[in-house]
């Protein structure tokens, strides 16, 4: 999820908690505030950036988005809260005042990133697993309006009840893209039935717009089917609303059920292709993106550089983020990153 969205959540949550008994304890106000940085605060990771990318792309939503280390990132952060706030015009208040803000705010930013497809490393230091219910879009604009709308509510009328339906109410629509998941699924078992495929592995992964679009993946061994649906509409797909060129393409992908499409795409491609592909994927010098792929596909082969896409991201119409390959296999390989039809060495 974005990390606008964390700090909201983690203000609408600070701001559910039942009222403090303690003699000297936070406003709401100031509970507020603590919850939307502390909201915030896991995605500092994105500093990773900078180092490595590919580094990044693996430890991204890991020790700072850790269940088990959550405890002491909210004792951290109220210390942080504790000593800052007088010097911003807040109250002085120890740090326990300010741990439960903190620990509400970072659970609903894990729980926020859970619910997407990215993974998020639930058990790091001791497991690098990416955890993924993949019910949410990374960026969904019904999942933070619900938020942002029951915030301003909550500013104005029953400041804790308003806070605690907001999280019922995105909660519910959690529940409700479940549904939706489980629906594609079905699709996409349908087609493994249909074309009597043995083996393959059916995914669904939540897309851009509405919870009724939904990217369903069918995975061989020697490569994926995705097709693009939208699990409402009956007939023909309707005219797109004005937006620009690549997002009405993106909005045109998702088809109806009954003119569902699908695309094959190879994981190592073909002849000669395939050979040098599947060797730049096994070597160790490409452990990284190996590691992080979750649906990877060959994207480009040429002279002596292969570069792969991971489809868990591929939009229709829109450049596909994270294509990175391997060049000069067998020699001296070194990483690269595939941009604007370019191979650029990063490593």
């Amino acid at each position: 999820m974005d990390t606008l969205t964390h700090a909201i959540s983690g203000a609408v949550a600070a701001r559910a908690l039942p009222a403090s008994r303690r003699a000297a304890a936070p406003s709401l106000r100031e509970r507020t505030w603590a919850g939307f940085v502390a909201g915030a605060s896991p995605d500092i990771d994105f500093l990773l950036r900078v180092l490595d990318p590919l580094v990044y792309l693996n430890l991204h939503r890991g020790v700072t988005h850790s269940l088990l280390l959550l405890p002491l990132w909210a004792a951290l952060l109220a210390v942080v809260f504790a000593r800052v706030a007088p010097r911003l015009g807040g109250g002085r208040y120890g740090w326990r005042a300010w741990y439960a803000a903190a620990a509400v705010a970072l659970l609903v930013h894990i729980l926020g990133d859970l619910i997407t497809s990215y993974g998020t490393q639930l058990l790091a230091p001791f497991s690098s697993h990416g955890f993924a219910w993949n019910t949410t879009f990374i960026i969904d604009p019904w999942f933070s309006g619900l938020l942002l709308g029951g915030l301003i509510l909550s500013l104005y009328w029953r400041p804790i009840p308003m806070a605690r339906v907001t999280l019922l109410v995105v909660a519910a629509l959690v529940a409700f893209q479940a549904v939706m998941m489980r629906q594609a699924l079905d699709q996409g078992q349908r087609y493994v039935e249909a074309q009597g495929l043995e083996q393959a592995e059916v995914r669904a992964w939540p897309q851009p717009f509405s919870p009724f679009n939904w990217k369903v993946s069918v995975t061989l061994d020697r490569g994926h089917y995705l097709s693009y649906l939208n699990l409402r509409q009956r007939g023909p797909t309707p005219p797109a609303p004005p937006l620009p060129g690549a997002l009405r393409d993106l909005w045109e992908a998702y088809r109806p059920l009954d003119e569902q499409e699908w695309r094959y795409f190879p994981r190592f491609g073909e002849g000669d292709e395939f050979r040098q592909a599947e060797a730049a994927w096994s070597d160790p010098a490409f452990a990284d993106f190996r590691r992080f792929a979750g649906l990877p596909a060959v994207y480009r082969v040429r002279d002596d550089c292969v570069a792969f896409q991971d489809l868990r991201f591929h939009l229709p119409g829109l450049r596909t983020p994270f294509r990175y390959g391997l060049c000069d296999v067998g020699d001296d390989p070194y990483l690269v990153r595939y941009q604007d039809g370019e191979f650029i060495r990063i490593r």
